[in-house]
């Protein structure tokens, strides 16, 4: 991203701490990325010798990620900081 890059429409524009991130590619709904996001916090976390880092969790929507309009399925990456046990 451009550093004069001027988020709009209530989005805000920060910069993401570095370090390690688990990535979950999803693509569904709305109504299904809670379960996405359960099935890698309760699920794969646990069962991954990493734990849980402060820094934040966010959804990233790439450039080009698909959205369908009809069924409102879209794709985006689910990250979560780690840090070993």
């Amino acid at each position: 991203m451009s550093p004069d890059f001027v988020a709009t429409g209530g989005a805000l524009k920060t910069t993401i701490p570095g370090g390690k991130y688990a990535v979950l590619k999803f693509k569904g709904t709305v109504e299904q990325v809670g379960d996405a996001w359960a099935a890698l916090l309760r699920a794969w976390l646990p069962s991954s010798d990493l734990q849980l880092d402060a820094r934040p969790c966010p959804e990233y929507y790439p450039k080009g990620a698909a959205f369908d309009c009809e069924t409102g399925e879209f794709e985006c990456e689910i990250c979560i900081p780690v840090v070993p046990l």
